[in-house]
């Protein structure tokens, strides 16, 4: 059973999931700090594999509402740490931990960038 703030909007202002399936709650833009009723939506497992696949539930980049970083940024780290520049130094100066920005630089992470 979910609970917090989305769950209670979605008891007052969605009609209640279909009987006997597994039903998850989401934010249709993919951003759960977004809680609007007109956000909400009910989905089973299928419908949140089908949101994975469009991207829409989870949000990476700059679609991701808590990134701190931007394409512009992205660039700027990877050419400092090609120069040398330490991940920590790097983390502190950007305000990012030292593994996200390992996993920037070695390109897991920001790929498209």
């Amino acid at each position: 059973m979910q609970t917090g703030l989305n769950q209670l909007v979605a008891q007052h202002f969605l009609p209640a999931p279909a009987e006997g399936r597994l039903r998850h709650l989401l934010p249709k833009d993919g951003n759960h700090l977004n809680v609007r009723a007109d956000n909400l939506q009910w989905a089973d497992r299928g419908e949140m594999d089908d949101l994975v696949v469009l991207q829409r539930f989870h949000a990476c980049g700059v679609r991701n509402a808590h990134s701190k970083l931007t394409p512009e940024l992205v660039r700027e780290i990877r050419h400092l740490a090609s120069q040398g520049h330490s991940n920590q130094q790097l983390a502190t100066q950007y305000g990012v931990s030292r593994p996200a920005i390992s996993l920037l630089v070695r390109g897991i992470t920001w790929r498209t960038v």
